[in-house]
């Protein structure tokens, strides 16, 4: 999902390839929730619990920015968010 030329933009976590700039570009590609960015759009729901968890408050802030949404909107996107990243199983822990 990196645009070239966006090299200067910040990782939404460490370990991964996933840029800040890749969350404005699905706002505009009509991404807008933080659970479609963190499945479908950086599958990083898909790859790491944890990761897609520490990335929710980064996300939702550029969401917010781009797509104007509200304290409110926000706050209950960061609910759904964490519930449905939740939902993932993660490593099991021996």
């Amino acid at each position: 999902m990196q645009q070239q030329g966006k090299s200067n933009s910040k990782k939404l976590v460490d370990g991964f390839p996933y840029l800040e700039e890749d969350v404005r570009w699905a706002c505009r590609e009509y991404a807008c929730t933080i659970e479609d960015v963190l499945s479908r759009r950086t599958r990083l729901a898909f790859l790491n619990k944890e990761a897609a968890m520490a990335a929710i408050e980064p996300v939702a802030d550029i969401m917010a920015t781009e797509l104007g949404w509200s304290r409110k909107v926000k706050k209950e996107q960061i609910k759904i968010a964490k519930a449905y990243i939740d939902s993932y199983g993660g490593r099991d822990v021996l």
